[in-house]
């Protein structure tokens, strides 16, 4: 038999948190419209924070002091390979 709906919790909810992210989702769940906020903010300044940081990657394959060659052909391949 379960127990009746007006019976008072034997646990507190705020001592059954445990650490940082304990009482973080207990703040979440307690204020879902800030945390969906701060949320919504953090995203937004990692977005800003990307785009003004810009790219620095190049796809550059290049040595010092060599020359590019084209790269072989399957064409090429087969022929030194003595293929068909």
């Amino acid at each position: 038999m379960s127990p009746a709906r007006d019976t008072i919790a034997t646990t507190d909810p705020t001592t059954d948190r445990v650490g940082f992210f304990g009482g973080l989702a207990f703040w979440s769940q307690r204020h879902p419209w800030s945390a969906l906020l701060l949320w919504i903010l953090a995203v937004a300044v990692i977005a800003v924070g990307a785009r003004s940081a810009g790219s620095v990657y190049r796809n550059d394959f290049t040595l010092p002091g060599t020359t590019p060659r084209p790269p072989p052909t399957v064409e090429a391949a087969r022929l030194r390979a003595g293929g068909r």
